[in-house]
């Protein structure tokens, strides 16, 4: 990552300084809007996270923190976390909070902003690069940046950030044949996401498309110094999961995985989160975004083609492993997946405006009046503002969805945690199906019977279905694991929840919840 940097910043003048402090002051003025929203009258944007998983991560990354390896509960490796990189990161900000005392959600929430300010950079460097306009590549950058989901997710304590930063600088070297860059950068990104495998598979092709004409021998060279670190980072990935569960993918993979309708939910993405971003959808974005394709495609570099096909890869990618609903724009919940190819749709927009600014500079054969040159220079940076017409109220309505969000974790999993701290005895066991905040809260041996944290259950799909199905099977198996406690969760598991053999076998100790659920369906 830092010779990532090194490479934006190598090359540093007045203009470039101009713009990355410009892109930095609106990430760090966006954030401070997200984080001090108190619309549900607390400060829970401030400390807490919009989904439970961001909790996961940092139940791992303290444990790595405190004993260099990523525990789940005391002394017990999981394969509960999607992004090993990630917990990396977070252990980082649990050691900084030890030494420093600063809070670790805000040292996430920092470092999701800068990874996200890292990310505009690149895309900025990008729409330099091919539009060759200082003005229409800081535009570009700033509708990338001020995206109104993308600032959701820079303060969320997800990966999403750290996915987008590797995945643009990782196109940015490619495009400035920063071979070695490029493939470490590819590399850390399969420990970011594993659908970025996608994209190295990709990178690889449009290699090997673009240089016909080369010598076989630095082809074969070039390839392979592009492969090899994903080739390390994904044999060290799965050998930890070899090791601690016996399958050679995270369980997240396992419980999540479904491309029953890989076409549909592909049709979805597109249709609500594509289409659904307000820069698309004020139409002045989709015409954008058309021309430049056109003349990316016209200019047909091994660069611009890989600007073009990533994010459909990486979005097709994300249908093909798990089921992406109707309304999956709605929740950050499924938007979050994602997120990580929002920032290169924002390249072929800025080059739509390069083309109406000077059409020659990509089309050759056409011919401009001279008169009409001052013209066409101011129509495409008026059509580029037009794009941030719905970026106040979006910004608007998804800051206050993040903390309600976060909100609802706090009410529910983050209070559940704190009382099972304080009220449950020191050997104490529970059982839970969300077992992010719970077990960091809580610091009580933590029980996941959905499997995500808990391999044993998780590859015994009958034992695991009687146990959220039949109160009695749960009952024993309480006593198998020497549980003192259930937490359910009545929306997920309705039907055993408020059935009579239940509410027999069972009495509430206590009870949490959240009036105002938005997080995804109601738990």
């Amino acid at each position: 990552m830092f010779a990532a940097m090194m490479l934006i910043f190598s090359h540093l003048n007045r203009e470039r300084l101009f713009a990355y402090c410009l892109l930095l002051l609106l990430h760090i003025a966006l954030m401070l809007f997200f984080v001090t929203d108190r619309t549900p009258g607390t400060d829970a944007a401030a400390t807490g996270f919009p989904l439970d998983d961001a909790w996961i991560h940092l139940v791992y990354g303290h444990a790595a923190a405190q004993t260099g390896l990523p525990y789940y509960n005391n002394g017990v490796l999981e394969a509960g976390f999607t992004s090993p990189l990630w917990m990396a990161f977070l252990a980082l900000a649990e050691l900084v909070h030890a030494v420093f005392s600063l809070p670790v959600v805000l040292s996430v929430k920092l470092l999701g902003t800068l990874l996200a300010w890292i990310s505009t950079l690149a895309v900025y460097e990008l729409c330099r690069k091919f539009s060759s306009s200082f003005l229409i590549a800081l535009l570009a950058g700033a509708l990338a940046a001020a995206n109104p989901v993308s600032v959701f997710a820079q303060v969320s304590g997800m990966e999403v950030a750290l996915t987008c930063a590797l995945l643009t600088l990782s196109t940015l070297a490619f495009a400035l044949e920063r071979w070695r860059l490029c493939a470490i950068l590819l590399g850390l990104s399969l420990l970011s996401r594993p659908e970025s495998v996608l994209v190295l598979i990709l990178v690889v092709a449009v290699y090997w498309l673009s240089t016909r004409r080369t010598e076989m021998r630095l082809r074969l060279r070039t390839s392979m110094t592009l492969v090899l670190p994903a080739i390390i980072a994904a044999a060290m990935w799965l050998c930890y999961c070899l090791a601690v569960t016996g399958h050679p993918l995270p369980n997240t993979f396992y419980a999540k995985y479904s491309s029953a309708d890989a076409l549909g939910g592909f049709a979805n993405i597109i249709g609500g989160i594509v289409m659904g971003l307000p820069a698309m959808s004020v139409g002045i974005g989709v015409v954008l975004f058309l021309v430049g394709t056109v003349a990316m495609i016209y200019r047909a570099s091994k660069s611009s083609l890989l600007v073009l096909l990533i994010p459909w890869v990486f979005l097709a990618g994300i249908a093909l492993t798990r089921s992406m609903p109707f309304d999956c724009d709605v929740s950050f919940y499924w938007l979050r997946y994602a997120i990580p190819a929002l920032p290169f749709l924002f390249v072929p927009m800025a080059i739509g405006a390069s083309v109406i600014a000077n059409p020659r500079q990509h089309f050759t054969s056409l011919g401009v009046r001279p008169d009409r040159v001052t013209v066409l220079k101011v129509v495409p940076v008026l059509l580029l503002l037009a794009c941030f017409v719905r970026y106040p109220s979006e910004i608007a309505l998804r800051k206050s969805q993040f903390a309600w969000n976060c909100q609802n974790i706090n009410e529910v999993q983050v209070e559940i945690g704190k009382w099972v701290k304080r009220n449950a005895s020191k050997d104490a066991a529970l059982l839970t199906v969300d077992a992010g905040a719970i077990r960091y809260f809580g610091e009580h041996k933590t029980i996941d019977i959905l499997g995500l944290n808990n391999h044993p259950l998780l590859f015994d799909q009958k034992q695991m279905r009687n146990i959220n199905t039949q109160p009695d099977s749960l009952a024993e198996y309480m006593r198998s694991q020497d549980a003192a406690y259930y937490v359910a969760f009545p929306g997920l598991l309705s039907s055993m929840v408020k059935s009579t053999a239940f509410t027999k076998l069972f009495s509430p100790a206590a009870e949490f919840s959240s009036p105002n659920y938005t997080v995804a369906s109601p738990l």
